[in-house]
């Protein structure tokens, strides 16, 4: 009998999960992901310990086989936190699901763990991910622009970073020839934006009842020296004003501390288009960051979680093969 054996209950409870997963979320792409996962698990289990029923093992085990992994360095298997966050959170969905259906009373996953405990765990670095703005935070960065000398301009400059991704050269090079205030749209050196009728119709007071007065120059953002305005503003002095929306959430005892810059907007940006369901290539033309650099924001399970594969036979290269 093949149960006689008693590692072949780990490929049962495999099956098991498989049946409960696509139950649950009917996306093979992603539960192949959460398999792979586990089956390594009950793999590494095999071979050091031999078989034991769950309700016997536990988180120690799991860290050990984790730990077995980081040590690997010939194979480099685990080289981030969130490579660890990902395995746990696909251990933890086994055990949940176990528990849901009564199969298993005792959960030794049940509760979620911060990277910051799998770092001490596991002795890995944190590398800070750009987490988003609240609306709540936002606002309250514009609203303390508004004590700034030029509050209409560094509002409009730090909104055109979060909803654009705008870079340095951007801003710097943007002219007012560029912006077309009938039809919304601002056009940067490789890229074009439909703006909300409200962000336009900010930018057009601001270039005609506010900038006209002071600056003779076409570029949007100008600097002014000893009364001429002909050159763009420098990359230092955007820095300047996009970095003091740090410092206003910092002075707001109501704010978490979190870092605020051009890099990191970028990267709130692209998470937030992400989850938005705008495809990547949608994201790389908007962002104007590579596919690798992507990576760095969007996490390979997040993709996996969005996407199931369907092949079309209609597109795929090879049909022509079975023709």
């Amino acid at each position: 009998m093949l149960f006689e054996n008693k590692q072949s209950y780990y490929i049962k409870h495999l099956k098991q999960y498989e049946v409960f997963r696509l139950k649950e979320k009917n996306n093979r792409n992603s539960w192949s992901r959460y398999n792979t996962t586990i089956k390594k698990y009950f793999e590494y289990l095999e071979s050091n310990i031999g078989y034991r029923e769950l309700k016997y093992l536990n988180t120690d085990d799991f860290v050990s086989f984790n730990k077995a992994d980081i040590d690997n360095k010939r194979k480099k298997i685990v080289s981030s936190v969130k490579t660890i966050a990902n395995r746990y959170a696909h251990i933890k969905n086994f055990y949940d699901l176990f528990e849901k259906h009564g199969l298993i009373i005792e959960n030794p996953f049940r509760y979620n763990i911060s990277d910051d405990e799998l770092c001490k765990i596991y002795d890995l670095k944190n590398v800070e991910e750009p987490t988003p703005l609240t609306i709540d935070e936002i606002n309250y960065i514009l609203q303390s622009y508004e004590n700034t000398r030029e509050p209409e301009r560094n509002r409009i400059m730090f909104l055109l970073c979060l909803y654009c991704g705008a870079s340095r050269q951007d801003l710097s090079m943007l002219k007012t020839s560029d912006i077309d205030i009938e039809n919304g749209i601002i056009n940067f050196s490789d890229k074009a934006f439909n703006l909300p009728r409200e962000f336009i119709n900010e930018i057009d007071n601001y270039l005609h009842n506010i900038r006209k007065k002071v600056y003779n120059s076409d570029y949007f953002f100008v600097k002014k020296y000893k009364g001429y305005s002909e050159k763009p503003m420098s990359v230092n002095n955007i820095n300047l004003i996009i970095n003091k929306a740090q410092k206003y959430l910092e002075e707001n005892t109501n704010s978490r501390h979190i870092q605020v810059n051009l890099e990191k907007l970028k990267g709130m940006l692209i998470k937030k288009l992400f989850e938005a369901d705008y495809s990547l290539e949608e994201i790389i033309a908007i962002t104007g960051m590579s596919l690798s650099s992507l990576s760095n924001y969007i996490s390979t399970e997040s993709i996996l979680e969005k996407t199931e594969i369907k092949l079309s036979e209609k597109k795929h290269p090879y049909i022509q093969l079975f023709s």
